[in-house]
């Protein structure tokens, strides 16, 4: 008689054997002969993946092997038996289950019979099958690298039933220079020592299932020069219209230094702007002052102002003004001295 068991990761592929015996303990039969029920397990199967065995006999008699399966609930013994059904079949004394890779539901039941003759008997293996669904996963689907910086990328491994560990893995083409792949543990490692165009990969793990299963991702890898870190700055006069800079904005490295000439003339990481004071009218003239950053270095994003002054272009004039008594009246004149 055979007990209970179930198949995980690590153990050996299913490997029972069916005893058809005269002094079999009789279940109830459709056909009135003798049964046996003979035991059960439990396996882990993934969508997609096929499970097969093939059962031996210590019987010097030919066994006729058939198959019941349900997707809700174990077939029983009165359940009606044949070569194929459902996902299983019988072909060549194996038994097989076939798992369609969108079966969604938690498990699959699957009940095998076997029948001698002279006289008729019966015996029974039932198997449970767990349905899990595994994943295969990296820190990100794009793994783009910096030439000259070590990186270190693991996968992850996951299954709707429980843990799940990985014999192998294997990768689908060659690395850029200077990484490297680890076929026991998946990881990618290294430095790359050169530029190289982003490329798609397929890394697929052999699972430490029974039976043997795969599971697989893609992921593109790329390496790149590393770039330089920049910091963009602008400039600006004020007060508006007073002057112009030569330069409305200009990228440099980060920690550039910054001097000013003595023309007044502001420099950058060897490169120079200017400002100029506005044209003198009829009434102002303009000069420049300086500028709000004359030292140090550029660690961000910055405006640098140039500021200007102004003033009027009219000479200044001094008015005196003074009292100037009124003339004085002297003599009288007769009405009559007035002609018309």
């Amino acid at each position: 008689m055979f007990y209970g068991s179930r198949i995980k990761a690590g153990m050996p592929v299913l490997m029972a054997v069916l005893v058809l015996a005269a002094s079999a303990v009789p279940l109830a039969s459709s056909q009135g002969a003798d049964a046996e029920f003979v035991g059960t397990c439990t396996i882990d199967l993934q969508p997609g993946q096929t499970w097969t065995w093939e059962p031996t006999f210590n019987l010097d008699k030919e066994v006729a092997l058939e198959v019941s399966a349900g997707q809700d609930s174990m077939p029983g013994s009165g359940s009606a038996f044949s070569s194929s059904s459902g996902y299983a079949q019988v072909a060549g004394g194996k038994v097989s289950v076939a798992l369609p890779s969108g079966y969604a539901k938690p498990h699959y039941y699957l009940s095998i019979r076997g029948t001698s003759t002279q006289p008729t008997q019966f015996a029974y293996y039932q198997v449970t099958f767990d349905v899990s669904s595994f994943s295969l996963s990296y820190p990100s689907d794009s793994l783009n690298v910096v030439v000259g910086t070590p990186v270190e990328f693991a996968p992850a491994l996951s299954s709707t039933n429980g843990d799940v560990s990985a014999k192998s893995f294997s990768i689908s083409r060659a690395l850029p220079p200077g990484l490297a792949f680890d076929s026991s543990t998946g990881k990618i490692s290294g430095a790359a020592t050169s530029a190289r165009a982003a490329a798609s990969y397929t890394v697929t793990a052999t699972l430490d299932t029974s039976p043997e299963q795969t599971v697989r991702t893609t992921i593109t890898i790329g390496a790149a020069e590393p770039q330089e870190e920049t910091c963009t700055v602008t400039f600006r006069a004020s007060p508006p219209g007073y002057g112009t800079v030569s330069e409305s904005s200009i990228v440099f490295p980060k920690g550039a230094a910054v001097s000013v000439l003595t023309d007044g003339s502001l420099c950058i990481n060897g490169r120079c702007v200017t400002a100029t004071p506005s044209a003198p009218t009829s009434q102002y003239t303009y000069s420049f002052i300086g500028w709000s950053k004359t030292s140090g270095t550029i660690e961000s994003d910055t405006e640098i102002t140039a500021s200007f002054s102004r003033s009027s272009a009219q000479s200044e004039l001094k008015v005196t003004v003074s009292a100037v008594a009124p003339p004085g009246c002297v003599g009288h004149l007769p009405y009559h001295f007035f002609e018309p």
